[in-house]
């Protein structure tokens, strides 16, 4: 066997631990636009050469050496560069470098993997001498192992920590900056990559299936979501402490915000225009709006609030939602009709999800109970397909838009007391749309989030500004649109003592509606052609839209047969004539 040569430009990399070597790798590394945007990137020296790993030196990685004898490597992907490959290069760097942080870009010049825990692994497992162990001694030496032993050998050569998750059942794998789903089938591949890349000759799909089944036992489980850490682009904050702390597989992070986080103010002047603009010049709407996409920044689901965004088309709804979408990160969030939430199987798609939407939703009527589970904090029923069922919470902040309110059948109030609703009724005239708005939002999503957090140091200034757009004339105005109750109770007030109207009778065409509530409810259908509830139902809808209008408590004692109540009309003539038109 020859020796082995350096790999291009190897021997024109600067030596010592402060440096840091580039290698540009995979199928159109020798492209010369590719090579002069890396340099440009990193603002390498004038005339440095990176190390150049295309197609034909991937091919025969083995008999070459990346024998660069600095601190730091980057590994600037060009083309395509398979996991194996990817692995071929670690393995070379751990055997013939000094590297001790080695890092994986991709093409848009953004970190990819962080391999540096594995290049450290795999030099503890590199023989005294650092030669590597011969594939016909290993091919020997493996096939002779236990189903766990060789587990344990692909686990060493795999550049990427595995787990399992303990609910879901599925295979995460660590990237260096996230969690990521591996799917068996992609597994399977991998473990086909290594019985080539270790020259081991027999196998078949029994075998690799028998390794994948096996890793369902010997993976540890995934660590439980934390709802009190934010990633970024750059690292992870703690949102109790704001420490900043950097990117660690401890951590089960899904995904984060394609963003660096920053101490210092930055420029969004989109972002401003269009605030300003759904906010009608108010810098208090201004503030709400901001209060809500805090929310969503920070995860605030302690809060026990959601935000229903209602209005036409082409007002800004669905921009708020991708902002929003922004904040949240990449991948921590989901899309799901408000009809599929109430599906256990098909909320399958939540778990792990830190933002739920409901985007666009057509006229709905429910009862809310999954919304209300998950504001309240309390478990959610899963039934995954082929999967054990289970139940657990949802850390998530929901958002849903319409263009017609949410009817909401419940009438405890436990859904209305959580329900944040902003209505945006200003279109923006086609001749001042933007169709690259979001585009230029995103590039200020650094910004955005700074603003955030310099607006509400005091996280509770944007509870306390929701929970005042709760119960804002501007979210009673969308509720009375569908529901006819709420309007009706508008006409009347709350006694301290119970000398009132009584309830009236089921039986009833509305002509004793001056002494009783239902017959004049009957009354008011009668005259804006709606089917009227039915007594019952209507006793609990009239209790929750009183205290939905702060007028008070309800309350009712018998006289002789007769439920008399501590309500009156505030004026019975004015709200007759007002109801005749």
């Amino acid at each position: 066997m020859s020796k082995p040569q350096n790999a291009p430009n190897v021997s024109k990399q600067p030596k010592g631990k402060p440096y840091e070597a580039y290698i540009i790798a995979g199928s159109n590394a020798w492209d010369k636009t590719k090579q002069q945007t890396v340099l440009e990137w990193t603002k390498a020296e004038p005339n440095y050469q990176p190390i150049i790993l295309g197609s034909k030196q991937l091919q025969e990685i083995d008999r070459l050496k990346l024998a660069v004898e600095v601190g730091n490597v980057a590994i600037y992907r060009a083309g395509t560069l398979t996991e194996a490959e990817k692995s071929a290069i670690c393995q070379n760097l751990a055997k013939h470098s000094t590297a001790e942080t080695v890092a994986f870009y991709d093409e848009a010049l953004q970190l990819e993997e962080n391999a540096s825990e594995y290049i450290a692994r795999l030099r503890e497992d590199l023989p005294s001498g650092g030669s590597a162990e011969p594939k016909d001694e290993y091919e020997e030496r493996f096939n002779t192992l236990g189903d766990n032993g060789k587990v344990a050998e692909f686990l060493k050569w795999y550049a990427k920590p595995l787990q399992r998750h303990a609910q879901s059942r599925e295979f995460y794998q660590y990237n260096g900056k996230k969690w990521e789903i591996l799917e068996r089938d992609l597994l399977g591949r991998e473990i086909r990559n290594f019985f080539i890349a270790k020259g081991i000759k027999k196998y078949s799909a029994i075998r690799i299936k028998k390794m994948i089944d096996l890793f369902e036992y010997e993976l540890e489980p995934t660590a439980k979501h934390n709802p009190y850490i934010l990633a970024f682009n750059n690292g992870i904050l703690d949102k109790r402490s704001l420490e900043f702390k950097p990117h660690t597989a401890t951590a089960f992070i899904t995904s984060f915000i394609n963003a660096d986080y920053s101490e210092d103010k930055q420029p969004t002047p989109n972002f401003d225009k269009w605030l300003k603009f759904v906010s009608n010049g108010s810098l208090e709407r201004a503030r709400t709006i901001l209060a809500g996409l805090f929310m969503v920044l920070t995860n605030a689901d302690k809060w026990q609030l959601f935000i229903e965004v209602t209005g036409a088309g082409g007002t800004g709804k669905s921009t708020y939602t991708e902002i929003a979408k922004l904040l949240a990160g990449e991948n921590n969030h989901v899309g799901i009709t408000l009809k599929a939430l109430d599906d256990e199987v098909k909320r399958c798609i939540i778990i792990d999800k830190t933002f739920i939407i409901s985007g666009e939703q057509p006229k709905y009527t429910g009862n809310g109970a999954t919304i209300r589970a998950i504001t309240g904090g309390d478990d959610v029923f899963f039934n995954p397909k082929h999967k054990k069922p289970f139940s657990q919470k949802v850390n998530a902040v929901f958002m849903t838009t319409n263009n017609s309110p949410i009817i909401f059948t419940e009438n405890s109030g436990g859904t209305e007391r959580r329900r944040v609703i902003f209505r945006f009724d200003k279109v923006v005239p086609i001749e001042e749309r933007d169709f690259n708005l979001l585009d230029k939002i995103q590039a200020e999503t650094g910004g955005i989030i700074r603003l955030l957090f310099d607006t509400f140091p005091n996280p509770l200034e944007a509870k306390a500004l929701l929970e005042k757009q709760r119960v804002s004339q501007e979210a009673l105005a969308v509720k009375m649109e569908v529901n006819h109750v709420l309007e009706f109770a508008l006409e009347f007030e709350v006694m301290p003592v119970m000398n009132g109207l009584s309830m009236g009778s089921n039986l009833t065409d509305g002509s004793n509606r001056d002494n009783a509530i239902y017959p004049a409810y009957i009354y008011y259908c009668q005259l804006n052609d709606i089917e009227p509830i039915n007594r019952r139902t209507f006793t609990r809808a009239f209790k929750q839209a009183l205290r939905e209008l702060d007028k008070g408590e309800y309350q009712t004692r018998e006289s002789n047969g007769r439920t008399i109540t501590n309500i009156k009309f505030i004026d019975k003539n004015q709200t007759f004539n007002k109801w005749r038109g």
